[in-house]
């Protein structure tokens, strides 16, 4: 007489039980996970405290990124994304939706609206994300699987380095997520239809918050749409009698596609409303562009050198290794490696591992594609999900090895695959910890900068007889920034608005500060201007204004430095007949990255750029 053994409970459902699912003790399955996610997670949070002093001060896009998730559950709430490199100075264009920032917006709330509550929102959202992830590996095939992800995932974070998952910066916050979305598609490819809700909410959030993504996720619907519902339709076909049968895949289909028109109605009804929408200005901007694309062949060589495995353990932040002195020769042997691999699987009729095969080679065709397409420079945050994809290379590849060994020895391949899952996190939890000691806040010299511009601006605001009324008036704040592009006029404008002063911008930085931020020149009592570099000197010659500010990142040996350079420009331009670098200090941005330029030019004026300048803040009568 056999004995019964009851089934398994949903959260737990798992196909094709596998040669390493009895590794774990009946009842400590979720302990296993759970520790693997606190080792994740250790690392993350010793950043977070070491980051919470010195004070940080948002510039940029990051002072962008605060002001819209202020808005947040105002009347202006966001409806579009981060301000990008789309449309044209008239009608510029935005990354597509604002799932971000709303995302980020509980947590910020919840933690008083600061720019230290920023970071801790934005960690707290790609631990959700891991979270996710080993909570996927663990309903593919149990809790060793979840470690191992486990340890790709803490390698991959210190890979990118704690810059990435602490910086609220569009291009860094949909990492994770993508490994969420890959991860989730392999598992719809495996009959689990819980996974629908959560490929949606990923996959959004992904095309949404940064510009790249779409393309990628677009491209993944449809290249696992159609073999997830063939596979889908033929499973419930042949059982159709089964428990749940396809009223319970109904239902969650029903509301994964709700929640996708939700996710992405904001987007929509900016669409709808706004003459041009901003999705039109972002199809103009992706096929009318002037500038050549990479190409194919260029596309394959950024990619390869992008999935180079030593990369992901050894850099401790994202480095440019498609400057064209970067080797394909890894990331060649990783794919090689990683189709030999497939061999086994396909032998085996692994399912688990072919689905995970057919996602990953869908992801690096449109990665390729997507590649090939990029225009103007090719800059490393454009290709942040190739290091995803690479990981997960790497993932899948022991993972067919182990599963061909154990077919022979599958005591000690169980063992081996324990021992490596385990043995991956904790040095890795080990050493992205010992990185994160001394983590700092983003551009930490900049954020000196911007923190003194702010202090003595509203120290000056609070004083008596402040020209424009001070926290009884209303200013406009504008810039001049020849290299920093506005960097210090957003974080003085979100630093202000956080200490309660009514200030707002010109219609000309609109689109990076949000509509209802535009202050009419008759409503303004005051105006407030950054100015960085040589202009400084000019706007304190002007009559009727003030400088309140300064501040310079340069030691005097720097300043020494930036002043020989300068006049070693200008004999050079001089000599090879290049009158416009006469005055190249006024646009020292634009020439540290033009190409045409000799190398004895483009270095000095490179190393010029690294050096900065100072800042200013002058007030005056509108």
């Amino acid at each position: 007489m056999t004995e019964a053994h009851p089934a398994p409970a949903p959260s737990e459902v798992r196909d094709e039980p596998g040669w390493f699912d009895r590794l774990d003790a009946p009842g400590r399955r979720r302990a296993v996970v759970l520790v693997a996610f606190a080792l994740v997670a250790i690392p993350l949070i010793v950043a977070v405290v070491a980051m919470r002093s010195p004070r940080w001060y948002p510039i940029g896009d990051l002072a962008q990124t605060e002001l819209r998730v202020r808005d947040v559950g105002t009347g202006s709430s966001p409806m579009i994304g981060l301000v990008g490199r789309l449309g044209t100075l008239t009608e510029p264009g935005s990354h597509p939706g604002p799932l971000s920032f709303w995302l980020l917006a509980p947590v910020y709330r919840l933690l008083g609206t600061s720019a230290f509550a920023l970071i801790v929102s934005t960690v707290f959202l790609h631990l959700v994300a891991v979270g996710l992830a080993l909570w996927i590996a663990f309903r593919r095939a149990g809790p060793w699987l979840a470690v191992g992800v486990g340890a790709a995932v803490v390698w991959l974070a210190r890979g990118y380095g704690h810059e990435v998952l602490t910086t609220p910066w569009n291009p860094f916050l949909p990492v994770t997520w993508w490994l969420v979305l890959l991860l989730a598609l392999w598992s719809l490819l495996c009959d689990d239809e819980v996974m629908l809700p959560i490929a949606v909410l990923a996959g959004s959030f992904c095309a949404q918050t940064h510009i790249p993504y779409l393309g990628l996720f677009g491209g993944l619907i449809v290249f696992t749409g159609v073999p997830i519902a063939v596979l889908t339709w033929r499973r419930r076909r042949r059982r159709s009698d089964e428990v749940g049968g396809w009223g319970h895949l109904g239902w969650w289909a029903l509301g994964s596609a709700a929640l996708g028109v939700v996710l992405w109605l904001p987007p929509i009804i900016q669409e709808l409303t706004n003459d041009p929408g901003n999705l039109t200005v972002i199809k103009n901007s992706l096929s009318r562009h002037e500038e050549p694309s990479v190409g194919v062949a260029e596309g394959a060589k950024v990619l390869l050198q992008n999935l180079d495995p030593f990369a992901l353990f050894t850099h401790r932040a994202p480095r440019i290794l498609n400057d064209g002195d970067g080797s394909v020769v890894p990331g060649l042997l990783l794919l090689v490696a990683w189709l030999a691999s497939v061999v086994p699987a396909w032998r085996l009729r692994s399912q688990r591992l072919l689905a995970l095969d057919g996602v990953l080679l869908a992801a690096l065709l449109l990665g390729w594609a997507s590649i090939s397409r990029i225009y103007g420079e090719v800059w490393t945050y454009l290709l942040l999900w190739s290091w995803g994809i690479a990981m997960l290379l790497i993932v899948a590849t022991v993972w067919s090895v182990l599963t061909w060994w154990s077919a022979s020895s599958p005591r000690p391949a169980r063992l081996a695959f324990a021992g490596l899952a385990a043995a991956g996190l904790v040095a890795g939890c080990l050493a992205f910890t010992a990185d994160n000691v001394d983590a700092e806040v983003p551009l930490p010299e900049l954020n000196a900068v911007q923190g003194s511009l702010a202090r003595q601006t509203v120290r000056y605001l609070d004083g008596p007889g402040a020209v424009g009324g001070g926290r009884d008036g209303r200013y406009v704040v504008s810039w001049s920034d020849p290299l920093y592009l506005g960097t210090f006029g957003y974080g003085l404008l979100d630093e202000l608005e956080r200490d309660g002063f009514d200030v707002g911008v010109d219609p000309l930085n609109a689109a990076g500060a949000g509509e209802h931020r535009v202050v009419p020149v008759d409503d303004a009592t005051g105006r407030l201007q950054v100015v960085v570099g040589p202009a400084i000197a000019d706007w304190a010659r002007l009559p009727g204004v003030r400088r309140i500010a300064y501040a310079d990142p340069r030691p005097p040996a720097q300043v020494r430095e930036f002043e020989r350079l300068r006049d070693e420009v200008v004999l050079l331009g001089r000599s090879l007949d290049l009158p416009q670098l006469e005055q190249f200090e006024s646009q020292l941005f634009a020439t540290a990255n033009r190409t045409d330029l000799p190398a004895s030019i483009s270095s000095r004026v490179t190393r010029m750029a690294a050096i900065g300048l100072p800042a200013a803040v002058f007030v005056s009568v509108p």
